[in-house]
């Protein structure tokens, strides 16, 4: 067996060593497209493709040619302007002219079958260099190709979803196309984002290229946004018409009239160097690459990332007025408080992510939430402690709460540790109110998505105490308990949904700070802080912020971070659960259940005094109290 596997070993890198050495072809693939590619009836603009029609997708395509030492190249585009039969083109000349396994990726397997059907298969059908060379579907001998996979002599082009978790574990590929990602799945069952699992298939190849693009979407969630920040990005610039000074298409610098939202004149471009306006039908000079048009990088990357929006749509596709049309009903529909129609244009028009609405909390005005409770005393009220730790590298955050009956929170400590020794000591310690009174900590949560292995060991050894906790935003369910397989034991995971327990931890922090204005914080429900309290927890309890997200159809709430530490958020979010998970909210004061059952056990309402028995209480449920 061993020798068998160093032989497949050897024969696998061969393969890849030969391609890598193969002399390069003399056509780049924008070349090939103007030589070969064929738009089929049925598009906009049939017949053969012209690369100067749009003119900022050639350096796009030459990047991607086998000639070019770039193995990565990343696109944040507005909508109508070709950047996925750019895809296409590519794989049309791999398949042609230097033949590799490729694969291609759109965000579902529904999209995917589509595209294979309505523009790979047609452009095969109508470009006849394709179509001598692509085994054609169902044939009944030797090689055969299926909707989804195109079987050409060298290699083949298989196309999936997204979401098809098989696409990442089949053979290597030396070329991977990924078409609007920011319709991708956030996560492959566990196993991370597929756009670095699509990266990984290519590992193997030296002269491996991934091409990918989208339209971006919210900014922070965007994965477009995150790969373009790591590239070149470039931008495409152009010569002004009057005074020959470099230019690009930024909304800023187009001119218009309109009242009350309604557009009233033309549109025009406006040159920040010379002030000279300049009218639709010039961008085609403006724009073509052998008037010194060009794509000009921001940075220096290995990965070549390229902008373009809508403002740059060929002469007769999206023209400036309905772009700008656009702004305006966005603008109107924003100043009414909606916002649906300005994240849409900043999206797919202006190819930027968007920054939603919101009210950040204020890290000053948690100041107002500390009370004359010094760190460690226990206040008035209190029914249990609960504390939370969050793991890092070297170190531990940790926050020892109480809970007290009226279903509020007061911080009784928090900071940072350095060692397990510390966490353990602070967990098993005693923590007195004024009349010196002894309240210990009832359950730790702590979080296992990392040092995993330490933690569930802490975890049995204090199993009298300590949970291991981890986070799962795409849950359905507020929290599930499964069983983790150890060596010498087993130990029961709490796996949470952060959002839902952050929602309640911040409902509550706004609750707070309205009541305080009022000056009605003695009220049920609040938080509050002990009287030492410092800027630390204040800045990392307002570290992120409450987003709306509508994707595709569907509006979902998330949290995005927005500062660099949020430790303390974290902790107050897994002692937020715990609460929860202790039914802190049906707690009771002993006074109160007391009231509460002589009124029900006590005759009703005759005024008569009871007799020898009547009304007892019974008080054995009160015996953890």
């Amino acid at each position: 067996m061993p020798r068998i596997e160093t032989i497949e070993f050897i024969e696998f890198n061969k393969l890849s060593f030969i391609n890598s050495v193969r002399p390069l072809p003399n056509l780049l693939i924008s070349d090939w497209s103007d030589k070969y590619r064929e738009i089929p009836r049925g598009n906009a603009e049939p017949g053969r493709w012209k690369t100067l029609r749009t003119p900022y997708l050639k350096e796009i395509m030459d990047e991607m040619s086998p000639q070019s030492p770039t193995e990565k190249v990343v696109v944040i585009k507005g909508t109508q302007l070709g950047f996925t039969e750019v895809g296409n083109n590519i794989i049309g000349y791999y398949m042609h002219i230097d033949p590799r396994s490729i694969g291609m990726w759109l965000p579902t397997d529904a999209l995917a079958e589509r595209h294979a059907k309505k523009k790979l298969w047609k452009m095969i059908e109508t470009t006849s260099v394709l179509k001598e060379v692509v085994f054609p579907r169902n044939k009944g001998t030797g090689e055969n190709s299926t909707i989804t996979q195109l079987m050409f002599p060298g290699g083949a082009t298989s196309i999936y979803g997204s979401n098809s978790t098989a696409s990442y574990r089949s053979d290597s590929i030396s070329v991977a196309i990924k078409d609007d990602i920011d319709g991708f799945v956030d996560d492959v069952e566990g196993e991370g984002s597929p756009v670095e699992l699509i990266d990984n298939r290519t590992d193997s190849y030296a002269n491996r290229k991934i091409y990918e693009n989208s339209t971006p979407t919210i900014d922070g969630m965007s994965h477009i946004q995150t790969e373009f920040e790591e590239s070149t990005q470039s931008e495409y610039y152009m010569p002004c018409t009057e005074c020959t000074q470099m230019v690009k298409f930024s909304i800023d610098n187009f001119k218009y009239t309109h009242e009350n939202y309604k557009l009233i004149s033309d549109v025009e471009f406006c040159c920040p160097h010379c002030g000279s306006l300049i009218k639709e039908q010039n961008k085609t000079w403006m724009m073509d690459y052998n008037n010194g048009a060009k794509f000009i990088d921001k940075q220096e990357h290995k990965v070549k990332g390229f902008k373009v929006n809508s403002f740059y749509s060929p002469l007769g596709w999206t023209s400036w007025v309905r772009i700008i049309e656009e702004y305006l009903k966005a603008k109107k529909k924003l100043k009414d408080g909606d916002d649906r129609l300005m994240k849409r244009f900043i999206n797919t028009r202006l190819a930027e992510v968007y920054k939603p609405m919101v009210k950040k909390t204020d890290a000053d005005e948690l100041k107002k939430l500390v009370i004359g409770v010094d760190e460690g005393v226990v206040p008035k009220d209190t029914w249990k402690i609960v504390m939370a730790v969050d793991v890092q590298g070297d170190h531990f955050w940790y926050e020892v709460r109480c809970l007290l009956y009226g279903v509020s929170y007061h911080v009784l400590q928090y900071g940072r540790a350095e060692t397990w020794e510390d966490i353990e000591n602070i967990m098993r310690d005693q923590y007195y109110d004024v009349n010196e009174r002894a309240y210990q900590v009832t359950v730790c949560a702590i979080d296992s998505g990392y040092r995993t292995d330490e933690v569930y060991e802490f975890c049995i050894e204090n199993e009298d105490m300590c949970i291991p906790i981890k986070g799962k935003t795409t849950m359905e369910a507020r929290y599930q308990i499964s069983t983790q397989e150890r060596e010498t034991y087993n130990i029961r995971l709490y796996t949470i949904n952060p959002n839902n327990f952050k929602d309640i931890y911040d409902g509550k922090l706004k609750r707070s700070l309205v009541l305080i204005e009022k000056r009605e914080l003695s009220k049920k429900n609040v938080i509050t802080f002990h009287a030492q309290s410092d800027a630390t927890l204040y800045e990392q309890l307002t570290s992120e912020y409450r987003i709306t997200i509508k994707n595709r159809g569907i509006e979902k709430f998330d949290w995005k971070r927005y500062k660099k530490d949020n430790h303390l958020f974290d902790c107050a979010t897994y002692n937020t659960f715990l609460a929860e998970f202790l039914h802190h909210r049906q707690q009771k004061r002993p006074t109160e259940i007391t009231k509460a059952t002589l009124k029900l056990k006590g005759s009703k309402g005759t005024g008569k005094s009871r007799g020898r028995g009547q009304g007892r209480i019974d008080r054995s449920h009160l015996d953890n109290y």
